[in-house]
């Protein structure tokens, strides 16, 4: 009775042990870039073969059409991507802000069965003229409504701003201090932003010293999710944030 108590036990851990290898294992998998395919196929089917030849991605882009349907698969948030998958959808995704799109409306993360990751682009279109592009409003008191960070109460601007914080924590990448040999102490950047009348985050950039810093402000601050937008006399309107960020330099 005690030998098979203690096989059964031996089991038990050797069990534990390879699940563990396991996932740990299936957490640092890294992908392999591959050439890259654009979807739609027949749709792109005039892009130079040189090109496409060359171009190596870890995730493939699909772009779809208004009327189309979205690619079969499971929609998968930012944070399920590996650290080269991440580096890549921000870089896609900055540049099309600084083309003017509307990026959180624009792009979704779709993993098909048996195929690479997409990043769909899902609608076309630049941003309207009075969504932050030329005209935001700075003071909130003019305001009948407050933008909405989702989950709080409406007009809560704590709520508001404390939301804003824990995206921030939960996506800023500390490694970054040390590789910046920053000084020991308090640090106080800047993340600036709009909120804009349809609730997506628009023109986003910081004030921080480092430069590798500002890019860290930018990817972090595209993650933060659709808010409800402001409203005044029953309109809709574009709001600029500015919101200080204190972090800790180890």
């Amino acid at each position: 009775m005690k030998k098979t108590t203690i096989s059964f036990l031996i089991l038990v851990i050797i069990g534990v042990l390879c699940f563990t290898a396991c996932s740990n294992n299936k957490e640092t998998q890294i992908p392999k870039k591959q050439l890259i395919t654009y979807y739609p196929i027949e749709r792109y089917k005039d892009i130079p073969k040189e090109y496409k030849d060359t171009t190596k991605t870890y995730m493939d882009l699909y772009h779809v059409s208004f009327g189309e349907k979205m690619p079969k698969g499971k929609e998968i948030d930012y944070s399920d991507l590996s650290e080269p998958e991440k580096d890549e959808f921000i870089a896609h995704t900055l540049m099309l802000q600084k083309m003017g799109f509307n990026t959180q409306r624009n792009i979704k993360i779709i993993e098909p069965k048996n195929r690479r990751k997409l990043i769909v682009q899902t609608s076309f279109g630049k941003m309207k003229s009075n969504d932050g592009r030329d005209e935001s409003i700075t003071d909130l008191n003019v305001l009948d409504v407050l933008p909405t960070f989702p989950g709080c109460n409406e007009n809560d601007r704590k709520c508001f701003i404390d939301g804003v914080h824990n995206v921030f924590f939960k996506y800023y990448d500390k490694k970054i201090e040390n590789k910046l040999g920053l000084p020991k102490g308090q640090l106080t950047m800047i993340l600036n932003f709009t909120v804009s009348n349809e609730g997506h985050i628009v023109y986003a950039f910081g004030n921080a010293p480092k430069k590798e810093l500002l890019s860290e402000l930018e990817r972090v601050m595209i993650l933060l999710p659709k808010m409800k937008p402001a409203e005044l006399n029953g309109e809709k309107v574009a709001v600029k944030y500015s919101i200080p960020i204190t972090v800790l330099v180890d």
